[in-house]
Order: C-alpha cells, then structure tokens, then sequence
C-alpha cells in the first residue's frame, strides 16, 4: 500500500481500512496488512444549526447562518469547543466558529476565520477516514488532486473486503495543534495525536476556503507523519 493514500496523516494508526495499519509503538511506526480495525460503533454527533448572528461572521455560500467568530487573528489559546465523538475519535464544535450544520455525517459551515479553519480541518479528516458515509464528506467537503484517487482506492479496497469499522485501541486522539500557516484562502494546521502508549504523532493537513466553506486538500504526496516527546511548540486541545 503506498502511504499516498494516507492522505491527512492525522490518524495514521487506523489505515487498515486502506489495507495498512499504522501503530505508533515507542515513538516508531509500524506497517503491516489489515483488512478491519476491530468492531465499533458509530456515535451521532449533535449538530443543530444554530440561528443567524445578527452581524459579522461567515455566511458561507447562502445556506450557511453566519456566524459570530470573525477575527482574523491567530488566536493565542485554543477555541471554546465542545466535543463529540465520530465513531470513537472525539473531533471539536464551536457555535462561534462551527460546525454550523451537520447533515449525516457531513458537517459543514464553518467561520472564514483561523479558528473555522482549524476545527474544520479536525472534523474533515477525521469524518473522510472514520465516518460511515465517508464517500459523500470527501466527495461534498475535500478538493485536490488526491482526492479521486482517494476514493477510488478506498472503494476498491472496501467492495473486497466490506466496509471498516474502528477500533479505539488503535488510533490516535486529538491533543494539540499549531496553525503553520493562515490566509483566507488557505490554512495549513498540524495536528497532534496522542495514542493510548502516550506517543504523540503530528500530522500536517491543509484546508482551502472553497464554495464558501472550508475543504480539506488531499495531495497525492502528503507531507511525512513525525513524532514529538511533548506538546511544547504547540497549543493543547483535545476531548479525550
């Protein structure tokens, strides 16, 4: 399996659904076939769109409420968020920033701002990974040249083998973050996932200001998967 497919880096150890799993053990990564990441269920997340602020915000493309997060600014803390769980991995909500509608498994609508883009690249990769409906979050809400690629593969992978299901012995959760960079048009985010051993494991995703929203960027080459002994350098933020 080529770590192309790998395609956010966020949660590399739970890959088996693409044919490779990727444990972290001691701060090493470790490949090997899989074809399942052992029984889960999956956990609806609350997502109520919340009414229209009276001003300021992102209205998104017309069917999005704005929202009352407009600050341009790269916040110093992480945002107020609440956390819910996509299958077993806890992703963050805010109703300043979003996301301000969830439909299915597609949550959508989130503020043009730092903090929109950061809490829609954590529920974006983690949802085109471990969501039921996988096909329609990356079809509706990822662009790039990886992303037909992406589902391609996964389609062929699953007509084999069935559908993955999540075991959360074998991924990693959210524990940290830094915005590398930010514009408007674009946000490149690391990631930190922490697993149950407390290895810490960052990931590099790209989200792009599309439609009117924010859309997880799938590459052919992502960038390389690296582990760190702490979360110095970068902001906490999990819900696990």
């Amino acid at each position: 399996m080529r770590k192309r497919f790998i395609a956010s880096a966020t949660f590399v150890a739970v890959v088996a659904i693409l044919g490779v799993t990727v444990v972290v053990r001691g701060g090493e990564s470790q490949e090997g076939g899989g074809t399942s990441l052992g029984k889960g269920s999956s956990s609806p997340s609350p997502g109520a769109t919340p009414p229209a602020a009276p001003s300021g915000g992102a209205a998104g493309d017309g069917s999005c409420p704005r929202l009352a997060d407009t600050s341009q600014a790269i916040p110093a803390s992480a945002p107020q968020a609440e956390w819910q769980l996509v299958r077993s991995v806890a992703v963050p909500s805010s109703k300043a920033a979003g996301p301000a509608v969830v439909e299915g498994d597609v949550a959508r609508c989130y503020a043009h701002t730092p903090s929109g883009a950061l809490l829609a690249s954590m529920q974006i990769a983690t949802r085109f990974l471990f969501a039921a409906d996988w096909k329609t979050v990356t079809e509706k809400q990822a662009v790039g040249e990886g992303k037909q690629e992406y589902v391609n593969h996964r389609e062929k992978i699953e007509a084999s083998r069935g559908p993955a299901t999540v075991d959360p012995n074998n991924h990693g959760q959210f524990a940290g973050y830094k915005i590398v960079s930010y514009s408007p048009d674009s946000a490149v985010i690391q990631q930190v996932n922490k697993f149950s051993n407390s290895a810490l494991q960052v990931g590099t995703v790209t989200v792009q200001w599309t439609g009117g929203d924010w859309r997880l960027v799938l590459s052919p080459s992502p960038p390389p998967v690296t582990t760190v002994d702490s979360l110095d350098g970068f902001t906490p933020f999990g819900g696990v």
